[in-house]
């Protein structure tokens, strides 16, 4: 199975979903939107060098450790960040969550969709499923 298509639709479900809540706080929150859009965007670019480490390092049939490395380094470079937002840069801490957690939002979608795809065809006149 060839897991880039599925890949891409959950950047595309979280950037979505990142415009969606931007919105809402454009209109509900203004002082929170660029907190929340430093989460999101982090985890954009996180999920897209994730995807792209690890489509070069897990391709063919052997692993490579150099990009298996890189993968380890991202995730403390972007641990770092996410510190040096909040600690330092002293951005709102509830919105910059929010913006993270689209992230898992656009993985939901994307998950009931795929799943949805592949569901069987039920049919309403007959559940036991015998003929008469």
């Amino acid at each position: 199975m060839n897991a880039t298509p599925i890949l891409r639709r959950v950047s595309l479900y979280q950037l979505a979903s990142l415009s969606a809540v931007a919105i809402l706080a454009l209109v509900f929150r203004p002082q929170a939107l660029l907190s929340l859009l430093a989460g999101g965007l982090l985890m954009a670019v996180n999920f897209w060098l994730l995807r792209a480490l690890g489509q070069k390092a897990f391709s063919g049939a052997r692993a490579k450790m150099g990009y298996a490395l890189l993968l380890a380094v991202k995730m403390v470079v972007v641990l770092g960040l996410m510190a040096f937002f909040v600690l330092v840069l002293r951005v709102d801490p509830l919105a910059f969550a929010v913006g993270l957690a689209t992230l898992f939002v656009g993985l939901g979608i994307a998950t009931l969709t795929q799943s949805a795809a592949h569901a069987p065809e039920a049919t309403l006149a007959d559940p036991s499923g015998t003929q008469g």
